[in-house]
């Protein structure tokens, strides 16, 4: 007979994964700009994803899949 799977671990190994989407953006001067006592700004925006619970960045990905085998049937 199978076991039962713990609810509250669930809930562990969701937010051990869970994940949001992310953008920051990264401002440099523009060397080529016409004025070299004001130059211009370039913004880039780079977007990705990180997990959502600070915590959860501590924990590596083969703690978390060890956990998945021996907590999940």
């Amino acid at each position: 007979m199978p076991r039962k799977v713990s609810p509250l671990r669930q809930q562990v190994l969701a937010a051990l994964i869970k994940t949001r989407p992310t953008a920051w953006t990264q401002k440099k001067v523009d060397l080529r700009s016409e004025n070299p006592r004001k130059p211009e700004l370039i913004e880039v925006v780079h977007d990705g994803s990180e997990l959502k619970y600070p915590l959860a960045r501590n924990v590596s990905e083969a703690s978390v899949e060890q956990a998945a085998k021996r907590w999940l049937p």
